[in-house]
């Protein structure tokens, strides 16, 4: 448990194993065809949300996810600053660029 002010935070793991999305055609299909027949894969470990949505924006852009029709994907959402990110830019850059992080 986190206080922080007045507020009491707890950590808690979210639903993320059983969580299959909030696409109606994916879930049609996982009733339809099985669970079984999807497969998840992590391929991001991330230290924050911001990361978190910053890398699969990121990824569903390089894959072209919403203009290819093998994609799920109807629309990618994603608001995120810099300021946010800046655990993940020290990460992924040795040297950080003076305009990167404030």
């Amino acid at each position: 448990m986190v206080r922080k002010g007045k507020k009491v935070r707890s950590v808690v793991e979210s639903d993320w194993r059983k969580y299959c999305g909030s696409n109606g055609p994916l879930l049609a299909d996982i009733k339809e065809f099985g669970a079984e027949n999807f497969e998840k894969e992590i391929i991001h470990l991330c230290a924050s949300k911001s990361e978190c949505a910053y890398l699969e924006a990121k990824e569903q852009f390089a894959l072209d996810a919403i203009l290819d029709a093998n994609f799920y994907n109807d629309w990618i959402a994603v608001k995120v600053t810099r300021r946010h990110l800046a655990k993940y830019i020290k990460k992924m850059y040795v040297q950080v660029p003076e305009n990167m992080v404030e």
